[in-house]
């Protein structure tokens, strides 16, 4: 089986680019960006918030520094109510938020989110310390529903992950893979386990079943 380059990107699924056509885009609206600021406020806890390629956040971290290095990216530092104000004047929203903070501060945090913002966003905390926030119609797995085209279905498809929401992709594509680093509950729910993300885990599975 031979892989086609294909041009499109994905942003967690609220933001898909086919090059320079925006194929599809929802995202988080100002009143729940207020909410999820002020809870955030109570806890002690600092937003990053995207936006297409806009990325904001408040001060500097350990945590900022580590998406940097990740996402080959870097932020604009400006206080979050300059960022709500500018985007509400834009008539435009978040299509991710991540909430960074203390394990003590997420335990608090999580809950009040679910129980305030869990009907209508899409939550799930990446670690301890960290918590990712998305609208509540998009998922990874709405994504790839959204690209395919005549003819093909989710069994044509191979997806990869390592984390808890990409449980659902990975349980309803043809076939699941998960890097080494994933999750437990992650492995669990695949149909094979590939090296570590350190071990460049997806081009070696791809390489090896997919590349002829």
């Amino acid at each position: 089986m031979a892989i086609e380059e294909q041009p499109i990107i994905c942003y967690n699924g609220a933001l898909i680019l086919d090059g320079d056509k925006e194929l599809s885009s929802v995202h988080i609206g100002t009143q729940h960006l207020q909410q999820i600021y002020e809870l955030a406020e109570a806890n002690n806890t600092q937003l990053g918030l995207y936006y297409k390629n806009e990325w904001y956040v408040e001060v500097d971290s350990e945590r900022v520094q580590k998406e940097i290095r990740y996402t080959k990216t870097s932020p604009v530092f400006r206080p979050t109510p300059e960022t709500l104000s500018d985007w509400k004047d834009r008539e435009i929203g978040a299509h991710k938020i991540m909430l960074m903070s203390t394990k003590e501060s997420a335990d608090i945090l999580y809950p009040a989110l679910e129980e305030k913002l869990g009907e209508h966003l899409n939550l799930y905390r990446s670690n301890d310390t960290l918590i990712e926030v998305a609208p509540k119609s998009v998922s990874k797995l709405s994504a790839i529903k959204s690209l395919l085209q005549e003819g093909e279905s989710l069994e044509h498809v191979i997806s990869f992950g390592d984390n808890y929401n990409d449980i659902e992709m990975l349980q309803n594509s043809g076939h699941g893979v998960a890097v080494g680093n994933a999750r437990e509950e992650v492995k669990a729910v695949a149909n094979a386990v590939t090296l570590s993300n350190t071990e460049n885990g997806v081009a070696h599975y791809i390489k090896k079943h997919l590349v002829i």
